[in-house]
């Protein structure tokens, strides 16, 4: 596991012996991290709620920036690229190899799904076998009540 910062996060785990009791170890500590991201998402959108609103405050004031007890804001920008015609863009790639740089390495998985799909192969693309290990909760079983001797 790696924090925002990129550096090792180190954790010593006792894991129960038997598989069953580390099966059910496992789900309790997913179960726990669940919760935290349900909570951390809760919080994410009253963060945004209140950037939306400082936001606002700062147009109406006209304002840049503005400084509290314990923290300041001040507003930036920065020119992010977004594609507008991709015919165009293509077309300058295919003329200009060089600039490949623009593109992220990463293929698209259902797009590459779909073709195998239909038994097509393409060109430069190979596989991997990814293992992940699925956890689900146990229902919990009914008690089947034996017969008593005797009765019907």
């Amino acid at each position: 596991m790696k924090r925002d910062d990129d550096e090792p996060i180190k954790v010593t785990v006792k894991v129960p012996a038997s598989v069953g009791a580390a099966v059910d170890f496992l789900y309790a500590t997913r179960e726990a991290r669940k919760k935290l991201e349900r909570d951390a998402k809760e919080v994410k959108a009253k963060e945004t709620a209140i950037e939306t609103e400082i936001f606002a405050k700062f147009k109406k004031g006209d304002l840049e920036g503005a400084r509290g007890k314990t923290a300041q804001a001040s507003i930036s920008s920065t020119d992010v690229p977004t594609l507008e015609d991709d015919e165009a863009f293509f077309t300058h790639l295919r003329k200009h190899p060089e600039d490949l740089d623009l593109l992220q390495r990463r293929l698209a998985v259902e797009a590459a799904r779909a073709r195998w799909a239909e038994n097509k192969t393409i060109p430069g693309v190979g596989t991997f076998t990814a293992i992940k290990l699925h956890l689900t909760k146990v229902k919990p079983s009914t008690k089947i009540k034996a017969p008593v001797k005797g009765k019907r």
